[in-house]
């Protein structure tokens, strides 16, 4: 049986995070601002660090709401 490598916190976050990103986006762009906090704010609880927050920052700016996320 072969073992299966490690994934690096990191990675899993960056995972997260856009995973995070492209939700909140969608939420947002749908109106449904209630939905896209809920998604940052879980997000946050993780990982605040700057390329975590320009990147959910991005996805919102093209979903209509750039000011739903804080500044870094």
């Amino acid at each position: 049986m072969s073992e299966r490598p490690q994934v690096s916190r990191a990675k899993k976050l960056a995972y997260l995070a856009k995973i995070s990103a492209d939700a909140l986006e969608a939420l947002a762009g749908a109106g449904d601002l209630s939905g896209a906090n809920q998604v940052l704010s879980t997000m946050l609880e993780f990982d605040r660090t700057p390329p975590t927050l320009a990147l959910l920052r991005d996805h919102a700016v093209r979903a209509g709401w750039p000011d739903l996320v804080p500044p870094a």
